[in-house]
């Protein structure tokens, strides 16, 4: 048997690990996004993810690149829960602990072995991979959704949230130079940053529709969510 097809390792995510191990109890600060735990922005957060991908109580998640859970949690809060599965060790770690239940799971896997080796796929509806799709290699992201549409047939709709705006690295950077390849590596502390277009080309050649919608208030300076269906 042929031995399912893993991720490309990414240097990044040594970055949560450390931030994992040095912060135990800043459970946003872990997964380097502080910001969201101020006010009501969790919650605005949420919201935007439950709208986009029209999120119900019956609906089972998946959440791709779940980090600690902080967030994952709030969304299973929505529905009849789901799993998260992330490939940091630490923050898995902290998922189990904190905010495993019968109806909640989480998995320390590479997501690209998961998603080929996952034995009742047709068990979620819906799914999530919030601020974490950048830090995938382009191999390993069109991977991923090509997996999630063949083998996970009963997902309708995924939620790709906060991806960098290629369009929009000016707003970025300023009046800096943009160093040479940082736009395009996984292992920057941002991420691949993709235009709206080639989001939307990326989800039709892997069997997708693509609707591109606005960030959360805070992150849509150069930020965009992509919403796929099938």
């Amino acid at each position: 048997m042929t031995e399912p097809a893993t991720s490309k390792p990414n240097r990044h995510f040594e970055v949560y690990r450390t931030l994992s191990e040095q912060h135990p109890d800043n459970l946003w600060g872990q997964v380097g996004a502080s910001l969201r735990a101020v006010g009501n922005r969790a919650e605005q957060l949420v919201n935007t993810i439950a709208s986009g991908i029209g999120l119900r109580a019956g609906d089972v998640l998946l959440d791709l690149g779940c980090g600690n859970g902080v967030l994952t949690d709030l969304v299973f809060s929505r529905c009849a829960g789901g799993l998260g599965v992330d490939v940091t060790e630490s923050l898995i770690a902290t998922a189990q602990n904190r905010f495993a239940r019968h109806d909640r799971r989480y998995m320390l896997s590479d997501l690209c072995r998961y998603l080929a080796i996952e034995t009742s796929p047709e068990q979620f509806t819906k799914s999530l991979c919030e601020g974490s799709f950048q830090y995938l290699w382009p191999e390993d992201a069109r991977k991923t959704l090509e997996l999630l549409c063949m083998r996970f047939t009963n997902v309708s709709a995924i939620f790709l949230g906060a991806l960098p705006d290629r369009d929009k690295l000016s707003v970025f950077f300023g009046d800096r130079p943009v160093p040479d390849g940082f736009p395009d590596t996984p292992e920057s502390h941002i991420g691949i940053w993709r235009s709206a277009a080639e989001v939307v080309q990326l989800g039709e050649e892997t069997g997708w529709h693509v609707e591109i919608c606005p960030c959360v208030p805070w992150e849509a300076a150069f930020r965009f969510d992509a919403v796929l269906r099938r």
